[in-house]
């Protein structure tokens, strides 16, 4: 990775959301390494991963990124995960969080490799050919319902030796979806990558698969 890139990667922190410098450092590395040429990420709210990724595309000369996310209280809150979590999401304001992250990619200059789409990624799901996507970002609703349904509706999707990504995999809404990447679904653990705050305790976690 270059020193340039490191220095535009700075740049998330000015945007909303939760990923990280360290995580954004991983996923150029992942793009610089595999090159893939489609990247899907589902969960985009501020935009820092995805800008990242698409600064990494650019890095590498290939490679577009498609973040999908309708934006809306529904689809955070859908099939629940807690009342503190839902009491959240129900209070954000989606109009200024889309503008943000939409205003972002020019402002970053990504927007020639990165576009969003707002809506239900299961509207989204016709719009992509078995096989077709090279890295997959999963960063959206992590109840249990709407994880399980995203790792087996977009598992199709994924082309052999893919890369997918799950977020936030220690959440107990998150296990049933990990377990199914783990075992019926045909990936490969690669890597966990956990970070741990002050009191030792876990603040950020995200899985590693590889499609066979």
């Amino acid at each position: 990775m270059t020193p340039k890139l490191r220095e535009r990667l700075q740049n998330i922190n000015r945007l909303e959301g939760w990923c990280t410098i360290p995580k954004a450092e991983h996923l150029a590395e992942i793009i610089l390494e595999r090159h893939p040429h489609l990247i899907v990420e589902i969960g985009v709210f501020g935009g820092r991963s995805a800008i990242a990724m698409g600064m990494a595309c650019q890095e590498a000369g290939c490679g577009e990124v498609i973040g999908i996310d309708p934006w809306t209280k529904n689809a955070a809150v859908e099939g629940g995960t807690s009342l503190e979590n839902d009491e959240w999401w129900s209070k954000v304001d989606y109009e200024t969080i889309y503008a943000g992250a939409n205003g972002a990619r020019a402002a970053l200059g990504v927007d020639d490799v990165v576009r969003f789409e707002r809506t239900h990624d299961t509207v989204m799901l016709g719009e992509f050919l078995d096989g077709s996507i090279d890295l997959l970002h999963l960063d959206s609703n992590h109840s249990e319902a709407v994880s399980v349904r995203s790792v087996r509706d977009w598992t199709p999707k994924m082309r052999p030796g893919g890369i997918l990504i799950c977020d936030d995999s220690h959440w107990q809404s998150m296990q049933r979806a990990i377990e199914l990447l783990n075992t019926e679904l045909g990936y490969r653990h690669l890597e966990t990558k956990e970070f741990r705050n002050e009191q030792d305790q876990i603040a950020m976690q995200y899985m590693v698969f590889e499609k066979l």
